[in-house]
């Protein structure tokens, strides 16, 4: 039992591991612009709704909000999984992690002032240590299967001595019936399996919000896909062409320009 516990405990452990690139995409400290027009340096814990925050190009957008001044592309990728950067002008929506590739933006912060990275982490994080579904069911019989195999393990144990066996062979055939009808399958199989499968899908780029999920995929009959990098990797190359050689070499040429 405490050899699953542990083998559990590492899978989740490996699972966590697979968010650092979430993690790595949140923002400590944003710059907030002034009345006056400069910028003050602070702590993304202590921003508010309709603070002004600059975000300059190479950086990460602390959180999300709303774009107030300025315009630019930003990378989104990290949140939506859209390859190609997007277009930010004043009145769009942006999303915090996201990256800003050009330009500059003033971003005014929306109601919460979290980031859309934070609460997808926060999410992950806490499906970790929760338990829902069929691994409730499981940890509710296994709660009332010890108990009877210990009333069992008792009961045999007393016929036996009742029947004249030793002391050493009461204690010999009750501690076979509690090896034999140990729950530890019943309380281990299902968190194991949902752990690896969490584990899993973070291996493979996809989020689970609702463990619960696992189970009801038997039931699904369509799936519908959206945005590029869900089954495409976003990236193109070229697999063929026509035209005349000379062509495609001062296109190339144009290109190294």
């Amino acid at each position: 039992m405490t050899a699953g516990n542990y083998y559990e405990g590492q899978i989740k452990r490996r699972a966590t591991d697979r968010l650092a690139d979430l993690t790595q995409s949140q923002v400590e400290a944003a710059r907030q612009c002034a009345a006056d027009g400069s910028t003050e340096t602070v702590d993304v814990a202590d921003l508010a709704a309709g603070d002004r925050l600059l975000i300059r190009e190479g950086e990460r957008i602390p959180v999300d909000g709303t774009v107030a001044d300025g315009e630019g592309t930003v990378d989104e990728a990290v949140v939506t999984g859209e390859s190609l950067p997007v277009g930010k002008t004043p009145g769009e929506q942006v999303v915090g992690g996201a990256l800003l590739q050009e330009g500059s933006l003033v971003v005014r912060v929306d109601e919460g002032a979290t980031s859309s990275v934070e609460r997808i982490t926060d999410v992950v994080w806490n499906l970790q240590s929760a338990t829902h579904g069929i691994q409730q069911l499981a940890d509710r019989l296994a709660t009332i299967f010890v108990p009877l195999v210990l009333v069992l393990a008792l009961v045999v144990g007393v016929v036996q001595f009742a029947l004249g066996a030793g002391i050493g062979a009461t204690l010999l055939v009750a501690l076979t019936v509690l090896i034999v009808s140990c729950p530890c399958a019943l309380g281990l199989a299902t968190p194991l399996a949902i752990a690896s499968s969490v584990r899993e899908a973070l291996e493979r780029g996809i989020v689970v919000f609702d463990e619960t999920i696992f189970e009801r995929l038997r039931d699904v009959d369509v799936v519908a896909f959206d945005k590029t990098g869900t089954l495409t990797t976003g990236e193109m190359r070229v697999i063929d062409r026509q035209g005349p050689d000379a062509l495609f070499e001062r296109a190339a040429l144009l290109e190294r320009r």
